[in-house]
């Protein structure tokens, strides 16, 4: 297992590069990387869209690494170089969408917990984010759609009637959030508590 470097990109920074299993079994190949500064910003963990691959977000990784964020980066299951669950290896197959959750929970139980630095804000703002988006419309969220796939026939709802409730809760969501980050920062509490 080795990075695909090419002259016009090249690896960034001083990777680990990693196998990860997932709890059914499939293989997944991760990379880390920790930044040069003592006190890192954060961590990033790059989730890549449909048929892309670690080495395509290496200038990514690069510009983060230089502003002094942790990365991970991994192949999906059925892409770039990680398991699939066929046997033919030009087949980026997946059998339900809800098993990209088990490629989730491997890379955060094997790297982003044990090995990377702990990103305290960077959660807050990734809980705002991520509640917003699934908020908003039903395919906004993972969750939502692994929600919807379990629920099956019993569980039917279009988008836009999905949409007409979530355009309300993500305007208070959105008017809430941006109201406490904003007092909090008012209040100096980021800085008390070294986030």
């Amino acid at each position: 297992m080795d990075f695909i470097a090419t002259p016009d990109n090249p690896v960034p920074g001083d990777p680990t590069l990693v196998s990860v299993t997932t709890r059914d079994g499939i293989p997944l190949r991760a990379a880390y990387w920790m930044p040069e500064t003592e006190a890192p910003q954060g961590t990033v963990c790059v989730l890549q869209g449909r048929a892309e691959f670690i080495e395509k977000y290496f200038e990514t990784v690069g510009e983060l690494l230089d502003r002094g964020f942790a990365v991970v980066a991994f192949d999906w299951r059925g892409q770039g170089l990680s398991g699939r669950q066929v046997s033919n290896r030009r087949k980026g197959h997946v059998r339900r969408f809800s098993d990209y959750r088990h490629d989730l929970e491997a890379i955060r139980d094997q790297i982003l917990v044990p090995h990377m630095p702990e990103p305290t804000w960077g959660y807050v703002m990734l809980a705002v984010a991520s509640t917003l988006a699934g908020n908003l419309t039903l395919f906004g969220s993972v969750a939502n759609i692994i929600v919807m796939e379990g629920a099956g026939p019993r569980g039917e709802i279009g988008f836009w009637r999905f949409l007409r409730f979530g355009a309300v809760i993500t305007i208070v969501d959105l008017v809430l959030a941006f109201g406490i980050l904003a007092a909090e920062r008012a209040l100096g509490l980021p800085r008390l508590l070294g986030i």
